[in-house]
């Protein structure tokens, strides 16, 4: 079974660039986590993957599994989507269960490393509206902007090629 079967749940439609955006984000998974399959195989601990409907870019982790609106999955252009599946994946890596300003900022920062490391931009993500929002729950789109753009990201652009 190929990784791609193994990120996403059924029905979930992604193109092949936001398929391989996914790949590159999630890496090998969570570090020192094996899944033992019935057949008494292993694998890394990798997220699972579903589209949910929304008319809103908007995404969320859950501990095990990654959603992301259809919205998201629509609209964004390739740094925009690399950004928020590393900010969900960091969630996932950091094992959050609940959101809060604290999770919200550590995410962010986990998040714009992997992106860079995947070969992505996460300054040129920040026009993704997710960053926008702020609440309770998230903090304001300034602070959220400051603690990406500190990543200091020297992207390998030929290690991958596009």
């Amino acid at each position: 079974m190929t990784l791609a079967a193994l990120l996403f749940s059924a029905g979930l439609t992604l193109s092949p660039q936001q398929a391989d955006i996914v790949q590159r984000v999630v890496g090998e998974g969570k570090p020192e986590c094996l899944v033992y399959r019935p057949d008494e195989t292993e694998a890394p601990c990798r997220p699972v993957f579903s589209v949910t409907a929304g008319v809103h870019v908007n995404a969320w982790a859950n501990g095990e599994e990654i959603r992301l609106s259809h919205a998201a999955v629509m609209r964004l252009n390739r740094e925009e989507f690399a950004l928020l599946v590393a900010h969900e994946v960091a969630h996932y890596l950091l094992g959050h269960r609940a959101s809060s300003p604290a999770a919200e900022l550590a995410a962010d920062q986990l998040g714009a490393q992997l992106a860079c490391r995947a070969g992505y931009d996460p300054a040129a993500g920040l026009s993704l509206r997710r960053y926008l929002a702020a609440g309770s729950t998230h903090p304001r789109r300034q602070q959220r902007r400051a603690v990406i753009l500190a990543v200091a990201c020297q992207r390998q652009s030929a290690t991958f090629a596009r």
